[in-house]
């Protein structure tokens, strides 16, 4: 098991992903789910955690509001959702054209 952040369950990624006892072809789309949403999840992991740790009465009593208004009742209904969906694709559709413009200048015959 590979703990990217210890206290959040959602950022644990384990081979044997659906608990059955062994790594099968059924725990691929359960672990490319996480890694296709890592990026807005991790985006909403700090938001979070910068907004709970803050010192500014605020900030969190607005990020309070925002959540009620959404009706998340805590993080773990924000993790793959449809905003961190298209957040995550965006960033690997960016760092895709990064390594295919670097693979290019490398490859090319000048």
């Amino acid at each position: 098991m590979f703990k990217l952040i210890s206290d959040q369950e959602r950022f644990w990624f384990r081979f044997d992903s659906n608990l059955d006892g062994a790594f099968t072809i059924s725990d691929l789309p359960i672990l490319l789910h996480q890694l296709f949403f890592l990026p807005g999840d991790l985006v909403y992991y700090f938001l979070y955690y910068f907004t709970a740790t803050s010192n500014n009465p605020l900030l969190i009593k607005y990020f309070m509001v925002i959540m009620n208004f959404l009706e998340i009742e805590n993080m773990n209904n924000l993790y793959g959702n449809f905003l961190s969906g298209i957040f995550s694709f965006f960033v690997w559709l960016f760092g895709s054209l990064i390594i295919y413009l670097i693979l290019l200048g490398l490859f090319s015959k000048n």
